[in-house]
């Protein structure tokens, strides 16, 4: 049965020498650090390039004056949001308004333009 598949096989083994297989084995190695250094050197120079354009070195009394307003900015916003947050909490606090339905509205408007709601002084 081997006899008849190896006879109609199209396909010849062909045998490498030890030198051969080393010679193979350190091409595709040679080419994949190649190619490993390569994809290295795209992305760094991709993910430096915005970053080659000098940067403006601040003077010492500019450098006070930028953290001093930076710091001044953050306080600010700091305080608005502490002053909004109380200023919920304190709303909250309220009793809610008394729901009313329009007949017991439309009897309050003609007592007040009538005058009977309001106290004379």
């Amino acid at each position: 049965m081997d006899a008849a598949v190896q006879k109609g096989a199209t396909l010849t083994a062909t045998t490498l020498s030890k030198d051969e297989r080393q010679t193979m084995v350190r091409r595709l190695y040679d080419e994949s650090l190649q190619r490993k250094e390569h994809n290295f050197n795209e992305l760094y120079n991709r993910e430096t390039a915005p970053s080659k354009a000098p940067s403006k070195k601040l003077k010492p009394a500019e450098q006070q004056e930028v953290t001093s307003r930076l710091y001044k900015e953050g306080m600010e916003r700091e305080r608005e949001k502490h002053i909004a947050l109380y200023q919920k909490f304190v709303e909250d606090r309220r009793p809610p308004p008394a729901q009313r339905t329009p007949e017991e509205l439309a009897a309050s408007c003609d007592k007040m333009f009538h005058g009977e709601g309001v106290t004379q002084a």
